[in-house]
């Protein structure tokens, strides 16, 4: 199973300094419903891969930008995790979002025992925050991620993840075995009955 994971592209909207919690909670979802500042990008195959967003118009959007016309799917476990009622002061975004992070790591670990189920290819589409989080619990459940950006997650960056099992480790460029960039991967496909292609 191959996943594609790509952050959702930015937005006019800015955030302010602190809010409390309800005043987090609806900016939080204004963001998530602001139009995608358009930028051009390459069009992405859909290649059978089916294709999940998060909630909301951003994620929408940055969809018709990679795949247009294709056919997608909401899913609500990658919607932003939200802190638990009852707090009464004034936090930072980044504060509300740590108050909220073992909502979001219990989504993401229901979203990666979804996909495996599922079984199939698919992309993923969601906000950068979302994204940072589904990621660390891929790589504790032993997935491996090839990014095209570095340091902190960025709108629009692509991510890919696959099982760290499904790669060759033989030597570092550590390739997938259905696409082995190397003798040692070729031969380890072989023996695993792994059919695969060169670039």
């Amino acid at each position: 199973m191959l996943i594609w994971i790509t952050c959702s592209g930015p937005t006019e909207f800015s955030w302010e300094k602190n809010y409390d919690l309800a005043g987090f909670l609806t900016a939080q979802r204004e963001e998530e419903e602001s139009p995608v500042i358009r930028s051009p990008v390459r069009p992405m195959k859909r290649g059978g891969r089916s294709i999940f967003l998060a909630p909301g118009r951003r994620a929408a959007d940055t969809a018709g930008m990679f795949f247009a016309g294709e056919e997608t799917e909401t899913e609500p476990l990658l919607a932003p995790a939200e802190p638990e009622p009852g707090i009464q002061e004034r936090r930072s975004p980044r504060g509300w979002r740590k108050q909220s992070l073992q909502q979001a790591r219990q989504r993401a670990d229901a979203l990666i025992e979804k996909l495996e189920a599922a079984g199939g290819d698919c992309v993923l589409i969601a906000s950068p925050d979302v994204v940072e989080v589904l990621l660390d619990r891929l790589r504790v459940k032993g997935y491996c991620q090839a990014r095209t950006g570095i340091f902190a997650l960025k709108p629009l960056e692509h991510i890919q993840v696959s099982r760290r099992d499904d790669h060759c480790g033989g030597c570092g460029h550590n390739c997938l075995l259905t696409n082995p960039g190397c003798g040692m991967g070729r031969d380890k496909a072989a023996r695993l009955g792994i059919q695969y292609h060169v670039d």
